[in-house]
């Protein structure tokens, strides 16, 4: 069929003044390595979630690990009485991070190890402090189950890589050095602890406007600023200072013991907490590099960092990532060969979604007839 809008769209096109943004912002892109082939595989996942008739919600993640030689797959569900996207998000996850453990060759997972960390920090916390909603304590299983898994994988040869993210970290890097070259007080040093305070930000922002203008749009994004071929200084990703002080041994036993009990508390059932989680303390903490090739921008992270509990919120430094070479032999003008194929087998479309349904109903002789495929949530 036509589209019997296309005119004027046209006609509003002409008259349209598109905006431009003048960045002026000199990033430092070291050269990238040679490719260095070697094994590897990729680990991604997919998964759904929807509300059955009788008040139910059914939630189905799967993922898969893949390489030279190597393929494996997991899927599973949880039905219960509750709408929890915090919860297939921690299923989603502890799905992927158990497969990438299986591998014993360099494994490249898609996404972000610091964004999924920090996530399921807070989000424990929360739970212990009594301030996270019902669906976020519904997910503590699955969330402990996914740190424990992150926690083994500290150890492993492994990279996490995320394509064009919306992160906002090299540029606050960034602003931190001009500062400190404007206002002759170390706010690098600053950063140390957490993010700069946003207050003060906006006062010494608007100061010197005509210098930090292009860093002070808030739609300004790290990828944005990425613009010539090659790979960024290392910076090394902690948690902010209150938080960090949370995560030693004895302190962060009472959290975990106490989150416990607000989900028995709501859920009414006990909960399992995984031996040694209570080490996160002295897990490494991630480095990210902007790294681009081609016509690709991707973030790569690495666990190189000091220990959690003594990293700092961000510090930039001269540390390269050892399987960015790797990473680059299986990618060249396209994106990376095994991730590629692990995101096209394990995303959940709606007809998968809806197979699955349709063997629960005939299994279980659960009644979904009301279910609508724009409920579904997929990712």
């Amino acid at each position: 069929m036509s589209d019997i809008f296309l005119d004027i769209f046209m006609e509003k096109l002409k008259k349209y003044e598109m905006p431009k943004r003048d960045l002026n912002i000199d990033i430092n892109m070291d050269d990238l390595p040679e490719p260095k082939d070697t094994d590897q595989a990729a680990v991604d996942g997919g998964g759904g979630q929807t509300r059955l008739e009788g008040g139910l919600s059914i939630r189905i993640a799967r993922a898969i690990l893949i390489g030279n030689n190597i393929l494996e797959k997991d899927l599973d569900l949880e039905i219960d009485e509750w709408d929890s996207l915090s919860s297939l998000e921690a299923l989603r996850s502890s799905l992927e991070l158990s497969l990438a453990n299986r591998s014993n060759v360099l494994t490249f997972v898609d996404g972000s190890a610091y964004t999924q960390l920090s996530a399921w920090i807070t989000r424990i916390i929360k739970i212990a402090l009594g301030k996270a909603k019902s669906s976020e304590i519904v997910a503590l299983p699955r969330t402990l189950s996914a740190l424990n898994e992150l926690l083994k994988l500290n150890k492993s040869n492994v990279a996490f890589i995320a394509k064009e993210p919306k992160f906002r970290i090299l540029k606050e890097v960034i602003l931190a050095q001009r500062l400190t070259a404007l206002e002759g007080r170390d706010y690098s040093r600053c950063l140390r602890d957490g993010p700069l305070d946003k207050k003060q930000l906006y006062v010494l922002i608007m100061k010197h406007k005509q210098i930090l203008r292009p860093l002070s749009s808030p739609s300004l994004l790290d990828s944005h600023i990425v613009t010539s071929e090659g790979v960024s200084k290392g910076i090394t990703l902690g948690l902010p200072k209150k938080l960090r002080n949370r995560l030693f041994p004895s302190e962060f036993r009472k959290i975990l013991n106490m989150a416990a009990e607000m989900y028995k508390f709501t859920v009414g059932r006990d909960i399992e907490i995984p031996r040694g989680l209570e080490g996160i303390c002295y897990m490494r903490a991630p480095i990210i590099w902007w790294v681009k090739y081609g016509r690709w921008k991707i973030t790569i992270e690495e666990f190189s960092g000091p220990p959690l509990c003594l990293a700092p919120y961000r510090e930039m430094g001269d540390v390269k990532p050892r399987t960015l070479a790797a990473f680059l032999s299986q990618s060249g003008s396209n994106y990376h060969a095994w991730l590629s194929l692990a995101h096209s087998l394990s995303t959940m479309r709606s007809e998968h979604f809806m197979t699955y349904l349709n063997i629960l109903r005939e299994q279980k002789d659960l009644s979904i007839s009301t279910t609508r495929e724009e409920l579904l949530y997929l990712k």
